[in-house]
This record gives C-alpha cells, structure tokens and sequence, in this order.
C-alpha cells in the first residue's frame, strides 16, 4: 500500500508532500490547484509515461517524486544529465522507455492496472467488446489459454514447415538416387576388371617361376660342360680306372640332368608362351584404362553411399518431426475447452 508521495517540480508542484491513511483516500482542492497532477506524478513513476520534458515546473529545478509504501521507498528523478529510478538508495539507469522490474515489484503495478484520470472516457465501456473481454481475460488469468492456443500453433505451424522442408529434401535425394541407376551396370564392370586383375597376378607368378626354372637350367647347363671338359682330358687310364666308378655316379646324374633338360624344354615352350602373353602391350594399356574407370566407378560409389546416409538422415527426422507434431496436437486438444468461458459458446465458433 502507499503510504506518502512527496512531488518536488513537477507541473504545479513546488514541493509537495501527502501521507495516506489505510483504506480509501480521497483528495479535495480548486480547480487548479494540481490534484491531477499529483496522479500524473505517481504514473510517471509507475509506467515512466509521460516522456519528454513537459512535465517539469517552468521554473526549472531538479524534478523528482517519492513514492513510500509498507516496504520500499521508490524515487524517480529527472534532472539535465539525470535520468533514473531508486529502489531503497539502489540506482537503476539505462531503462530506456521502459520500467526496471525491480520498480514493479516494490510498487506491485502492472501494466493492466487502470488509473482513470479526469478527462478520460469512462473505463471499459469506451473500449470494443474485444477489447473489453482481452482486458477482463487478462485480470481473471483467462488470457493463459489464449497464449497457450497461439503458442501451440506457432509451433505446430514450424513443425509442418520444417516437415514441407524435409519432404522437399527427400525428393532432391530420391531424383539423385534415380540417377545413379547406372551403378548396377558399374557393379557388374567393376567385377570383371576385378577378374582380369586377379588373372595378370597369377600370370605374373607362373612367369616368375618359369625364370627360375630357366636359372636352374643355366646352372646345370655350366655342370654339363665341366664334365664334358673333364672326359676330354683322360689319356691316362690309371686315372680313367679310379675315376670309373665317379663317372657312374656322373652317368646318373646326367640321367637325371636329361629329366630336368627335358623338363626345361618343357618350361621354355610355357616361357614362349607367356612371352606372348606380355607381349598383348595395348590390352595392358587397356587394363590400366579400365584400372582407372574402377577407381572412378569407386568415387561414384562412395558419392552414392553418401546420398543414402543423407536419405536415411532425411527420413529419420521426418518421422521425429510428425511424431512432435502430433504430440503437441495431443497437447492442444487437451489444454484447449471445448466452451469458451466469455461467451459460452464453442471455441470453434467463437469469436472472442
């Protein structure tokens, strides 16, 4: 409750000072003598309307007006370079057009609160009877619903518009799916280069160990002629004789050389073979081609992955978002009455 307002140059206010009673005060005075002034300065303090300069005493000074109540002691004060509010000694600036909610609190004024004035029209019956029933809802806390009503459809229409967004989104991603068709036919030519790979890795081992083969047969090929030169020189039979039973063992050995010559026939004919084979130069080069078309088949690929994981994403928040949307359409039909409390009648046909 108010308890004194003390007024220092505002309008016709000098420096005045009044102290209420309890319960209903009624101020008495001539035409003049600044009774509505003394409202306009608890306005001022409690909405900071009126703005401007009008307000202060033509005769200058420091304007500044004090409200006590049974708690606080509230000043507002408007001075050249001064400009701010005091809620017991603590100051409060840079408020702007506005009232610091520390004000509000010690006043304990809201913004609804209606101070009738002498010239204004008469309250609640000047207003139109939308407005008359916004005011009524607000004081009765019926305006709740209200908010609540354009909250929820806010929200439901952001849900349908982020949802006409994902669907647009999963038709960009299904347009560049169907282009990609050609992957089945990249598969399959991936396969058969993958084929024709594996195929020169075994043909590069066969041809490997046909060079060995043909080391072998060098190395046995220089045995052969140490032995041949060695038969050369036997005019002396002593040495002929002891050497008998060296030159049966050789025997077999040839024997056994001749397998493996024959055997390297063998191998040389697969050797000629193969060196045909390295001789295709320009299916190599096609092979390093198709080489390069894999690698690029495999970029593709990767792309393709990419799109289905994004497809996937797009799908999946689709769903969590028609899944909000009918959770707040739930919500809606729970909060909302089904008879409006102002005119009684449904809220779908209301028009309050």
């Amino acid at each position: 409750m108010i308890r004194a307002v003390r007024v220092k140059n505002f309008q016709s206010h000098k420096d005045s000072h009044l102290e209420f009673s309890p319960g209903l005060n009624v101020i008495v005075g001539k035409s003049d003598s600044g009774k509505s002034a003394l409202i306009r300065a608890i306005v001022w303090v409690a909405t900071n309307r009126p703005t401007g300069e009008a307000f202060r005493s033509r005769w200058g000074g420091r304007t500044e007006v004090e409200i006590v109540t049974d708690c606080s002691i509230i000043r507002r004060i408007r001075d050249k370079g001064v400009n701010e509010y005091q809620v017991n000694g603590r100051v409060f600036r840079a408020f702007g057009q506005g009232v610091p909610d520390e004000v509000r609190e010690a006043l304990n004024m809201d913004s609804s609160l209606n101070i009738q004035l002498q010239l204004d029209p008469p309250f609640l019956l000047s207003m139109t009877p939308g407005e008359a029933a916004l005011y009524l809802s607000e004081r009765l806390g019926l305006d709740l619903m209200n908010r609540l009503e354009n909250r929820l459809r806010l929200l439901l229409r952001r849900e349908e518009e982020k949802i006409g967004r994902l669907r647009e989104e999963r038709e960009e991603v299904q347009k560049a799916v169907k282009e990609t068709e050609w992957t089945e036919e990249a598969d399959r030519e991936l396969n058969r280069i993958l084929e024709l790979k594996s195929s020169v890795g075994r043909t590069a081992t066969r041809v490997q160990q046909l060079e060995d083969l043909i080391r072998k047969i060098q190395v046995l090929q220089e045995e052969i002629a140490g032995l041949e030169r060695r038969l050369a020189f036997g005019d002396e039979v002593q040495t002929l004789l002891t050497q008998q039973e060296e030159l049966q063992e050789e025997a077999e050995r040839l024997r056994a050389l001749e397998g493996a010559v024959a055997r390297a026939e063998e191998l040389s004919k697969e050797l000629a073979e193969a060196e045909k084979i390295l001789a295709f130069g320009e299916e190599t080069e096609q092979l390093e081609r198709e080489t390069e078309e894999v690698q690029s088949l495999e970029e593709k690929a990767a792309g393709l992955e990419r799109l289905m994981r994004r497809m996937r994403r797009v799908k999946r928040e689709e769903r969590e978002a028609e899944e909000r949307v009918r959770r707040l359409q739930e919500e809606f039909n729970r909060l909302m009455p089904d008879i409006c409390p102002l005119c009684g009648q449904e809220v779908r046909k209301c028009y309050c």
